[in-house]
């Protein structure tokens, strides 16, 4: 997502330096070119392993394959800390309107207001 990408070259930069399009649109395509070459190296080891699935051991593997063994520790870290939030994160019901306290009825009747 290129506005996502910019946003963090914009949050990154000091106070009073600017970006040009140019740039973000170079730095966007390395992230795109980055996560290739990635994905392809994961999906070499998947395959070697008889595996179907990429999981987050290839991706720790790849890192070191493509030359970015300095960054493993930090990537298995964020995604510790990644899992630990999902799992103290809040997950809706299979029926979120089954805790709103109206009957199905009544959840017609206001789908039918709201639609008309």
């Amino acid at each position: 997502p290129r506005a996502s990408v910019l946003r963090m070259i914009k949050d990154i930069m000091p106070k009073g330096m600017r970006c040009s399009t140019e740039t973000g649109t170079l730095v966007l395509n390395c992230c795109n070119e980055f996560v290739r070459m990635l994905s392809d190296e994961a999906n070499v080891l998947c395959e070697k392993g008889g595996k179907s699935t990429i999981n987050p051991d290839h991706i720790l593997e790849s890192l070191k394959g493509l030359g970015f063994g300095a960054w493993e520790a930090q990537v298995a870290k964020s995604f510790e800390e990644y899992k630990k939030a999902e799992k103290a994160r809040p997950r809706m019901g299979k029926n979120p309107m089954a805790s709103s306290g109206l009957s199905h009825e009544e959840l017609v009747k206001l789908q039918q207001q709201l639609l008309a």
